[in-house]
């Protein structure tokens, strides 16, 4: 899978949990009752196809007047997906989208989004801690 490819899997498997990309933030968002929820895409300083998926919820008050929170500045919690890839004895978080298919990727994706965001965005913060 190339940049390119990787970019476009990420946009359709966070559509698929209603996440929507803004692209003056560069980052993904789902607004949820009191939660927003982040997810950002950083490329690794190592390696051109290396990347790490960020994430953060931020508990919104009435009177927050933040918007749209970064990852790393403005989320209540923070963390980085982590992909259990096959054939491997350890969990990791980085991405390596030259070794990856779109399926591959998207699979894992989903398999992460399901087990550690939904249960937050659905059941509250809470559920993460």
């Amino acid at each position: 899978m190339d940049k390119k490819e990787f970019k476009k899997a990420s946009e359709n498997v966070l559509g698929q949990y209603g996440f929507k990309y803004y692209s003056q933030e560069k980052t993904y968002y789902h607004f949820s009752d009191g939660l927003i929820t982040a997810v950002d895409i950083q490329k690794s300083n190592y390696d051109d196809d290396y990347y790490y998926i960020n994430y953060g919820f931020r508990i919104v008050e009435p009177e927050d007047a933040v918007k749209f929170p970064k990852v790393h500045n403005g989320c209540d919690v923070t963390g980085r997906f982590i992909f259990n890839y096959e054939n491997s004895k350890k969990p990791d978080d980085i991405l390596y989208i030259d070794t990856l298919s779109i399926e591959t990727f998207s699979d894992l994706a989903r398999g992460f989004i399901e087990k550690e965001i939904l249960p937050v965005i659905e059941k509250g913060i809470m559920n993460f801690l």
